[in-house]
């Protein structure tokens, strides 16, 4: 396969990021990508999106999309990503699905065992765990060089509640689930066992159908420990520390996606390339490691990456629904 050709399930922020970012990409890839077309319901943002990215077709749904690509990048209401990434999956097309993958396990473990059965790549979109920052933290861990893993504190939160993600029971749309799949992500690249224990905190009450912001301790074996806090109330510093017995380690904001760590006294950064056009979210450009990835996947045919394997993606999934059921959050799911 020489080019692979992109399909984007609405066109939202997120698409547009990821779209930029191969657009812009001025190495050759192998294979190309090809950004071959949207779906999108409301058909002036989809126009929007075509003209600013060149892409050659806009769909009313998915479902007339499908057929003419070869992978599908989903970027819908939680509530909403099981059923079409099942439905792209049972097409025999490979899907990306921007986290969290579904709503609860029993979605995500359907999802993978289709993944399996059709021999096709599925991935969850943590386009960080792709990127040269992650993979040199990893390194340092691999080679000792922090000493044995012992604590993370990592925090993600900013004062957006309602303007920018209104949450909602019916759609999945949850403080819990938004944020805190990608401070579990990170947890999962740091220590390398899943915790013995799970203990959650909601501070500030309960607002509507979600609480203002909580913390989650993940607790090891031999008295390690991850702190996990996230907000949509509080400007944190969404950044992490990661400490071993022999050094510490600096991930600096945005903790969706960093560009420099310090190990140490070392400082290492991590530029990405440049767009004529803006990113919505912070260093989208990032989104090209994930590209590049599900590319390489896709060509040696592979249906999970090794950065993100499906045993990671089922384990999050069961640590999400850990912590919701402490926090008493329940979802409308239908199978």
């Amino acid at each position: 396969m020489e080019t692979l050709k992109w399909g984007f399930v609405t066109a939202g922020q997120q698409c547009m990021d990821f779209a930029n970012a191969i657009n812009s990409y001025d190495k050759r890839c192998d294979p190309q990508h090809e950004l071959h077309a949207v779906s999108d319901l409301y058909n002036s943002s989809g126009r929007d999106f075509l003209k600013l990215y060149n892409i050659p077709k806009l769909y009313d749904n998915y479902k007339e999309m499908v057929p003419h690509v070869d992978v599908v990048y989903i970027v819908l209401n939680n509530s909403d990503k099981y059923k079409c990434a099942k439905y792209c999956l049972e097409q025999g097309k490979h899907v990306l699905v921007v986290p969290p993958l579904a709503l609860d396990l029993k979605q995500v473990q359907k999802l993978i065992s289709l993944s399996k059965e059709k021999k096709l790549l599925l991935m969850e979109a943590h386009h960080a765990r792709f990127s040269d920052t992650y993979k040199t933290l990893k390194t340092a861990i691999n080679e000792d060089k922090l000493g044995d893993m012992m604590y993370l504190r990592a925090n993600y939160g900013k004062n957006l509640y309602v303007t920018e993600h209104p949450r909602s029971m019916s759609t999945g749309n949850n403080l819990t689930v938004y944020r805190g799949t990608y401070l579990l992500a990170l947890a999962q690249h740091v220590f390398s066992d899943d915790p013995a224990n799970v203990t959650v905190t909601a501070v500030g009450g309960k607002n509507e159908d979600d609480y203002t912001w909580t913390s989650v301790v993940l607790e090891y074996s031999d008295d390690r420990r991850a702190v996990l806090t996230m907000s949509d109330q509080l400007n944190m510093a969404n950044d992490a520390d990661i400490y071993g017995t022999n050094a510490r380690a600096t991930l600096s904001k945005p903790i969706r996606f960093p560009t420099k760590l310090t190990i140490g006294t070392d400082v290492k950064d991590f530029p990405l390339h440049s767009s004529k056009q803006p990113y919505y979210i912070q260093n989208g450009a990032g989104n090209i490691f994930m590209a590049i990835e599900a590319g390489r996947c896709i060509k040696n045919g592979e249906f999970e990456s090794p950065l993100i394997t499906h045993k990671d993606m089922e384990a999050r999934a069961q640590f999400l629904e850990i912590i919701r059921e402490q926090l008493d959050i329940k979802f409308i799911i239908e199978d």
